[in-house]
């Protein structure tokens, strides 16, 4: 995870240790977490296809976005992982979670 964090902060957002922005931070830790999220979703989509599962769609307009970086973490069962890996970077996870709350897209 933190190989991870680091080179989508180094790499993908083109930032270093001279640009300490939780709002980089929190956009490297969404796309580990991304990532690791694909990989789950590409096995449980085969799975249903194999047994060719009836599927519903629902589309809730209460959907909150703000909360899905912690519900993910949460499923995936790795918040003390990433709480542990970022703390050791000097980061806070509550801290980028808040930030990534309170960012407005679009």
């Amino acid at each position: 995870m933190e190989a991870d964090f680091k080179r989508y902060y180094g790499h993908r957002l083109g930032r270093d240790e001279n640009c300490l922005s939780l709002h980089y931070a929190y956009e490297a830790l969404s796309l580990a977490i991304s990532d690791r999220l694909t990989e789950r979703w590409k096995k449980t989509y085969n799975a249903y296809k194999d047994q060719d599962c009836r599927r519903a769609y629902y589309l809730s307009m209460e959907f909150l976005m703000g909360r899905t970086l912690s519900n993910a973490m949460i499923n995936l069962g790795i918040n003390d992982v990433i709480d542990k890996v970022l703390y050791d970077l000097g980061l806070d996870l509550e801290e980028l979670v808040e930030t990534g709350s309170r960012c407005r897209f679009g």
